[in-house]
């Protein structure tokens, strides 16, 4: 039986002796057509073994015993009882660095259970059928659902990864957050859940998104994504820093092509009235694909900075919104501009400037600065409680609904 593994061997002996974890196991072997037929031949040569030392007539009667089988449809009942085997509900497990799972608020082990809660960075939930749902950074999946039906996880926070195994029919993997329940046969995903939205996006297989909000059923395949609400910011500066207008700043990474717009948002206290000092900017350098929020005393400007088109060295533009930078006084500023260049300027979720302005180049940038410019000017100095950069220009009434995420100073 050269076409099964050692593991093979080790869950058929464990099935045929009435152990259902391993049928679920054995299910995922005998998909490979040269394993399923290793299996099915070892069943028939046991049970016609049986049949000749019951008899002790010789090979004859094997021959015999194995036609009589086939005829009578022994090759059906032993794959029938191997398929309601395989059917069983998966044992669940917590695996990975850093996993811990809680039960009514206590901390447990060993196998889990419907009601149990899974977090951690690095934690994973392991299915005896092959599925594993792998939690990314700090993340929490509640199990609520654990049957021949449904095998379903609420995520509710964070993102999770999902390396779906093929269900028997009539049972369904869910992943569900408050926004949509992700419906899986057999694939590899990612859902990831923040305040304000969701997103689904899809490997490999295919997967249907149920909104919660009645909207139409989506169907998704290799490459396709889905998302409700806000889009999850590319960027976050999530904790309280001073910048001291000496030094302090921050780079948060690359930013990558922006198709769809931009938008900065940022609450803040600045310390003292500045001259061109930048809040956050984009880009691979001076003059080179350019966007920034600066400071200029008590206002706030929307820079554009990019290479120009052929006989222009430069293309520059900027929208001011005069008098709203108040030394001492917390505030949510945003600014949002478009593919085609038009821009907005908020603070506390109030429209103060609109404009348009040279379109920004699509191309991705290598840096986002916080507190910092890109040219020689002063170090903005204040304090950063929240800074968020998303990759596209928030409509207005999304603007708004994401100002509700930002705690009071």
């Amino acid at each position: 039986m050269s076409n099964r593994s050692p593991s093979t061997e080790v869950d058929l002996d464990a099935w045929l002796a009435g152990s259902d974890a391993a049928g679920v196991r054995l299910g995922s072997a005998l998909r490979q057509p040269e394993t399923a037929k290793a299996v099915l031949g070892r069943l028939l040569l046991e049970e016609a073994l049986r049949v000749e030392l019951r008899s002790r007539r010789g090979p004859r009667l094997l021959r015999l015993a194995v036609s009589s089988m086939l005829a009578a449809g022994l090759i059906a009942a032993l794959v029938m009882a191997g398929w309601s085997s395989l059917n069983a509900v998966p044992v669940v497990e917590l695996a990975g660095d850093g996993a811990q799972a809680w039960r009514a608020g206590k901390p447990v082990g060993g196998p889990l259970q419907v009601g149990d809660e899974v977090r951690g960075s690095g934690a994973r939930i392991a299915l005896s059928d092959g599925t594993s749902i792998a939690l990314d950074g700090p993340s929490t999946v509640a199990i609520a659902a654990l049957n021949r039906s449904a095998l379903e996880f609420v995520l509710a926070d964070g993102a999770v990864a999902v390396d779906a195994a093929y269900q028997p029919g009539g049972r369904e993997l869910r992943i569900s957050t408050t926004a949509a329940t992700v419906r899986v046969v057999g694939t590899s995903f990612t859902v990831t859940r923040w305040p304000g939205g969701s997103t689904v996006a899809v490997t490999s297989g295919r997967v249907v998104v149920e909104p919660a909000d009645g909207a139409p059923q989506r169907f998704l395949g290799p490459g396709d994504s889905w998302h409700s609400g806000l889009p999850r910011p590319l960027h976050r500066l999530a904790e309280p820093v001073t910048f001291d207008g000496i030094g302090t700043w921050r780079d948060l990474g690359a930013l990558p092509a922006i198709p769809d717009g931009v938008t900065f948002q940022v609450q803040a206290r600045a310390e003292a009235q500045a001259r061109g000092t930048r809040l956050v900017g984009t880009g691979n350098g001076p003059w080179q694909l350019n966007i920034s929020l600066v400071q200029w005393d008590g206002n706030l400007v929307l820079q554009v900075k990019q290479p120009g088109s052929p006989g222009d060295a430069v293309a520059e533009s900027q929208l001011e919104a005069r008098d709203v930078v108040r030394p001492g006084s917390w505030a949510v500023y945003e600014a949002t501009i478009t593919a085609d260049g038009e821009a907005r300027i908020m603070r506390d979720g109030e429209v103060v400037a609109t404009g348009r302005l040279v379109a920004p180049v699509h191309l991705p940038r290598i840096h986002a600065w916080v507190g910092r410019s890109f040219y020689d000017d002063p170090y903005w100095k204040g304090e950063i409680r929240d800074l968020r950069i998303y990759p596209r220009a928030l409509t207005l009434t999304e603007s708004r609904d994401a100002l509700a995420g930002f705690a009071s100073p």
